[in-house]
């Protein structure tokens, strides 16, 4: 849905659809702490917030980039991890 947002450059809807995302993400990392995937999405999700709310930076960057570390280090094989980020 932020990625459909995006492309018709529906901002509300992106930040919107973002935090409904982190939300569920969040719970994705809570009942599987150890998947790589959940805490990939997780950053993700936060990258797409970030520029869409005032100080979205400065208050998701680096829980971001800490999310995309932490699904590098559970699977190194996880491309997606590596090639995003905030």
């Amino acid at each position: 849905m932020c990625e459909a947002a995006e492309s018709s450059n529906t901002h509300g809807l992106v930040k919107e659809a973002a935090q409904s995302g982190v939300a569920a993400a969040e719970i994705a990392v809570k009942v599987n702490p150890n998947s790589s995937q959940a805490h990939q999405l997780l950053a993700d999700l936060l990258g797409q917030l970030a520029p869409n709310v005032t100080g979205g930076g400065m208050k998701y960057g680096q829980r971001s980039t800490d999310e995309a570390d932490k699904a590098i280090e559970l699977d190194q094989k996880n491309g997606d991890a590596m090639s995003r980020g905030p």
